[in-house]
């Protein structure tokens, strides 16, 4: 065993690198008869004898972060046919390294490609339905990482339509209100321009978050308008519009919506400024500001919100100040996500209150501890509890046979006591 020298070039096998966990690998040095790894942290190095091929040495590189990648491809394609989406690197850092390419939908990882010496790929999605609809993200790491740790960095990302022919819902143009307060009426017109010649009943569904929320018939009109009454934050979301000549379940029908305007609910709470850490470590501190550049003249107190993936987490009040800190601490790989800011002059649960948040920021907490500092936490931990039980049962016992002893003790004192009263009695008789 020897130190860990860091170097920025080095020598790798590629049937060590599908074969092995290299998460959390840091360094690989190869000579011509052995591979050399260093695992992250502990600075020791590990040997796999005899696994060289020479003719597939490669250079590498220390690992990295996760950086976000350009994509472009298909966004719109019928069902049955394939989906290609570009992955590229603009700005490869450092050079020939070799590079973890991941697809992403919905802010969720489906797919990785190593790529070795190249700045891009085509992910083939083949044969697909209308489940594979959806907005595509590309991110790239020097490290492999688990898909359920990848999400999306950066702005770039497309939205891909995957419509049915076999169905005839069809796509209807929408306009209406976009901003409304808690209480009022949202109108929403949806309408369509090719009637076809056909005597069919039209039925106009309404869908918020692309999910069917109302169904109704125009008539012979080739508009109509949904109205919302009395609506809460909760209206807030996408609405789009479909139609179609025959009743369908609200369930699916809105696949093939592909035009949505953002309606917004405000209900005394509006969308704060923030700012702060994107990328921590586990076990440090997470500081994220929130202000907002108006108090409108109130001298009202000042509740702010701080929201995780669009859940209120956390309420402060800042004073008379109009920014605020929240601070979190000792953080764990738990707390990534998407952190946004809403603030109000009245105290509102926080179940809700982070349907208004505008602006958001990622963060991300890594954790670069190798699983084996993982095991012997649990292990140390496993063995400290129960050595505690260990002695608090020893110490029950113990303390049970010392009163045991205690009650005999007493006992037998008493008994001899009894023999020695009895036998100066029967000797006082005997006299």
């Amino acid at each position: 065993m020897q130190k860990c020298m860091k170097a920025f070039k080095c020598k790798f096998c590629q049937d060590l690198i599908n074969n092995e966990d290299v998460g959390h690998r840091d360094m690989y040095f190869i000579s011509d008869d052995d591979i050399s790894v260093c695992n992250k942290g502990t600075g020791i190095l590990s040997f796999y004898p005899n696994m060289l091929d020479l003719a597939n040495r490669k250079l590498c590189i220390e690992t990295g972060d996760i950086q976000a990648a350009e994509i472009f491809g298909d966004t719109a394609v019928k069902a049955g046919e394939d989906i290609h989406l570009r992955c590229s690197i603009t700005e490869r850092k450092p050079p020939r390294a070799l590079i973890h390419m991941y697809l992403c939908k919905n802010g969720v990882g489906v797919r990785m490609e190593l790529l070795d010496n190249q700045l891009d790929h085509v992910f083939l999605l083949s044969n697909v339905s209308v489940l594979d609809s959806g907005t595509y993200t590309c991110v790239y790491s020097l490290n492999k990482q688990s898909l359920r740790n990848v999400s999306p960095r950066g702005n770039s990302s497309v939205h891909v339509q995957v419509t049915d022919d076999s169905s005839d819902t069809r796509p209807a143009h929408i306009v209406g209100d976009t901003a409304v307060k808690a209480g009022e009426k949202i109108e929403l017109q949806c309408s369509i321009s090719d009637r076809e010649a056909t005597t069919n009943q039209l039925h106009m569904y309404l869908c918020k978050d692309r999910a069917g929320v109302r169904m109704e018939m125009p008539g012979e009109d080739d508009s109509h308008t949904f109205i919302l009454k009395n609506v809460t934050v909760l209206e807030s979301g996408n609405y789009s519009c479909v139609y179609s000549f025959k009743e369908h379940p609200l369930d699916n029908v809105c696949i093939s919506a592909l035009q949505s305007i953002h309606v917004q609910v405000t209900d005394d709470v509006r969308p704060a400024h923030i700012v702060g850490s994107t990328t921590v470590k586990a076990g440090d501190n997470i500081q994220l500001n929130c202000s907002i550049s108006d108090r409108g003249g109130t001298s009202n107190q000042l509740h702010m919100y701080l929201c995780k993936n669009r859940v209120g987490v956390r309420m402060e009040m800042p004073g008379d100040d109009d920014l605020h800190t929240f601070i979190l601490k000792n953080v764990t790989v738990l707390e990534s996500g998407n952190y946004s800011c809403v603030y109000s002059f009245k105290e509102l649960p926080l179940d809700n209150v982070c349907i208004s948040g505008i602006k958001s920021i990622h963060v991300q907490v890594t954790d670069d501890r190798p699983a084996f500092g993982y095991f012997m936490e649990i292990l140390v931990g496993s063995l400290a509890v129960v050595l505690l039980i260990g002695l608090i049962s020893l110490a029950t016992f113990y303390c049970r046979v010392r009163k045991r002893c205690n009650l005999c003790r007493n006992r037998r004192q008493s008994e001899d006591t009894f023999e020695d009263d009895k036998d100066d009695d029967d000797a006082i008789n005997a006299n």
